[in-house]
């Protein structure tokens, strides 16, 4: 494909629409980059961590960096050369953006994500299912004690992770997903609404089934499907990254502070 404007590309199957969407063969190749990016992304993570963090040791802060820095950095790399490919700045590839509301939404988005979530997991537990869907984050917290481990922290879980997740799952995954579902018919009609959903849903629980690391894990599912539908609407709503990176962040950190004991009103959910 050549790289032209989005805006001057002929609507045809392999190419863009006139009003930037892509044709079904740029999707579905883009759907396959993205599929190879987070294998490969995780087979080189763990190749360069491999020498330096023991499988068998408890997941610590000092281990996550090890761990989660070179992830990022082949996952940004990645979504960097996938947006070269298509002739686009990475910025715009990913919908990276900030209004000056998007902090008041996504602050907002976060604290009802966090109550709503634990309700969702009270439900299940009225209703007889069993589990402790907090059980790696405590894992992870009893491993970093400190000022330095909780700072470490909150750099990773409600500042790296947020930004680095959404630019792929929201900014480029979902995107990719609803624009594949909807077809490349106009923006309007029933179709197109149920093919956004279909794509919104689908990489949210993909989203949740990417961080499932073992079968223990598996109770996460319907608390992470919902943060990604969120966060997925979010995105959706407003264009641009900024609010759901908000919401993402505001949503681990309130994890993080509940695990460290903290006691407020607005983590009473």
């Amino acid at each position: 494909m050549s790289r032209r404007s989005h805006r001057d590309a002929a609507p045809t199957h392999n190419e863009t629409t006139s009003d930037g969407r892509p044709g079904t063969d740029v999707a579905v190749t883009r759907l396959l980059w993205l599929a190879g990016l987070w294998l490969g992304s995780r087979l080189v993570a763990g190749l360069l961590v491999a020498p330096f963090v023991d499988p068998g040791a408890p997941l610590s802060a000092g281990s996550l960096v090890v761990s989660q820095i070179p992830f990022w950095g082949v996952t940004v790399g990645g979504l960097w050369w996938m947006a070269r490919r298509e002739g686009e700045r990475l910025s715009g590839f990913v919908r990276w953006g900030f209004a000056p509301q998007d902090l008041g939404v996504g602050l907002v988005a976060g604290f009802g994500l966090h109550w709503g979530v634990n309700l969702l997991y009270r439900v299940l537990e009225n209703a007889g299912v069993s589990g402790d869907p907090s059980a790696s984050a405590r894992e992870l917290v009893n491993a970093s004690p400190g000022v330095l481990g909780k700072v470490v922290l909150v750099v990773m879980v409600a500042v790296g992770a947020p930004v680095v997740e959404e630019m792929y799952y929201r900014g480029v995954a979902q995107r990719t997903a609803m624009q594949l579902a909807e077809g490349t018919s106009a923006k309007s009609g029933l179709r197109h609404r149920w093919g956004a959903v279909a794509g919104l849903v689908a990489v949210a629980a993909f989203f949740a089934l990417s961080h499932i690391a073992t079968g223990a894990d598996l109770i996460q599912l319907p608390g992470l499907t919902l943060v990604g539908v969120v966060l997925g609407g979010l995105v959706w709503r407003s264009g641009r990254l900024g609010p759901s990176i908000v919401a993402h962040g505001v949503f681990n950190l309130c994890s993080l502070l509940v695990l460290w004991g903290v006691s407020s009103p607005l983590l009473a959910g």
